[in-house]
C-alpha cells in the first residue's frame, strides 16, 4: 500500500470515539460554519471493557452515526483493538454498518493500532470517499491484513538480522557504535520504524550473546584439545591417572610446581572469560575450564586412550 501521505490530500477529519467518556454528542459536533470538517471516523472498540455494557456502546454509536450522516459528510466506522476483539463486539460492529437507516453509506474498517494493522487504510478509505474522483481502495478484512502485517514484519526482521550479521562479527561490539554503522541502511530504518529501536537493540543483544557463546565454545575446544599434551608433561606416570578421579587430578594439577607454566587462574570473583588473555601471546589454559563437564569428558577420553595403549603394549 502506498504511504499515507501520498494517498491523501490535505483534509479536515474528525475522529470520534464511540464511548461515554467523550463530551455529550452536541458538543462533539461543532457548527460546520465555525469548524470545517471533510469527513468523520467513528471508532468502535471491539474489546471488552469492565463496566461498559455492549448494548449501551451500540446505542451511543447509533446516535453518533445518525448525527454524522445528517451532516452529509462521509463517515467510516472503524473498529479498534481487533487484536483483543470479542466475537460479540465484532458482530455488533458489522450490524451497525449494515443497518437499514444508514443505507450502506458507512464502510467498516477493522484495525489494531497496537499491531499497526489497517490504521492507514481507515484514513485512506475516508479520503477516497471525500475525493470522489479517486478510485476506491479494497477494504482488507482484519485477519488477512494482520497476516500480511506479520509476514511483512518477519521479512523486515530477517533483513535486519542479516544486516547485523554482516556488520557485526565481534562479540565485544557495542550498540551505539553499531547504530552509527547501520543508521543509513534501509533494513535498519524499516525495522526500527515498525518495531522501535528497543526491539532492534534486543535483537542485537541476542545476536552478540550468541557470538560470545560461539567464541567461548571455540576457545574451550582449543583448550581441551591441548589438555592431553599438558597432562603428559605434568604426570610422568600416565598409568597412575587410571586410578584417579577427575577431581583428584584437578587438585594435583593445582599443586604442581609447573602449574603456572601451563595454566592461569582467575581471582575468586572473576570468571576466566574476564581475564585479559591475549590468545596469541598467552596459550595457557584457564584453570576454571577444568571444572567444566566438557573437561571431565575430555579426561575420560584420554584415559580410554591410555588403556588402549596399555593393552597394545601387553
Amino acid at each position: 500500500m502506498p504511504p499515507l501521505k501520498k494517498m491523501m490530500p490535505p483534509l479536515n477529519v474528525m475522529v470520534l470515539p464511540a464511548n461515554e467518556s467523550v463530551a455529550p454528542l452536541k458538543m462533539m459536533l461543532p457548527p460546520l460554519k465555525v469548524f470545517l470538517v471533510d469527513g468523520f471516523l467513528c471508532v468502535f472498540d471491539v474489546s471488552e471493557v469492565a463496566g461498559r455494557p455492549l448494548s449501551r456502546q451500540v446505542e451511543l454509536t447509533v446516535q453518533i452515526l445518525g448525527s454524522l450522516l445528517r451532516t452529509k459528510k462521509p463517515v467510516v466506522l472503524v473498529t479498534t483493538k481487533n487484536d483483543e476483539a470479542r466475537e460479540s463486539h465484532l458482530r455488533e460492529a458489522e450490524r451497525l454498518a449494515s443497518r437499514k437507516e444508514f443505507k450502506g453509506n458507512i464502510p467498516l474498517v477493522e484495525t489494531s493500532a497496537h499491531q499497526g494493522v489497517n490504521v492507514d487504510l481507515a484514513f485512506i478509505t475516508l479520503a477516497q470517499l471525500i475525493d470522489r474522483g479517486r478510485g476506491r481502495v479494497r477494504i482488507v478484512p482484519y485477519p488477512e491484513a494482520a497476516r500480511q502485517r506479520r509476514d511483512d514484519a518477519d521479512l523486515m526482521a530477517d533483513a535486519f538480522q542479516s544486516l547485523v550479521r554482516t556488520h557485526v562479527t565481534d562479540w565485544r561490539a557495542t550498540w551505539p557504535a553499531t547504530v552509527q554503522r547501520l543508521r543509513g541502511a534501509p533494513a535498519f530504518a524499516e525495522f526500527t520504524e515498525l518495531h522501535g529501536q528497543e526491539a532492534a537493540h534486543r535483537l542485537f543483544r541476542r545476536y552478540v550473546k550468541r557470538l560470545r557463546e560461539e567464541h567461548v565454545s571455540r576457545r574451550v575446544q582449543r583448550y581441551l584439545s591441548e589438555l592431553p599434551d599438558v597432562l603428559r608433561e605434568l604426570f610422568a606416570d600416565q598409568r597412575a591417572l587410571l586410578t584417579c578421579s577427575w577431581q583428584e587430578v584437578q587438585q594435583s594439577v593445582r599443586r604442581h610446581p609447573d602449574f603456572e607454566r601451563h595454566f592461569v587462574a582467575a581471582h575468586e570473583d572473576l570468571a576466566w572469560l574476564d581475564l585479559d588473555l591475549d590468545e596469541l601471546a598467552d596459550a595457557r589454559i584457564p584453570f576454571e575450564v577444568l571444572t567444566s563437564s566438557e573437561a571431565e569428558t575430555a579426561f575420560k577420553n584420554y584415559l580410554n586412550a591410555i588403556q588402549q595403549e596399555t593393552r597394545q603394549q601387553e
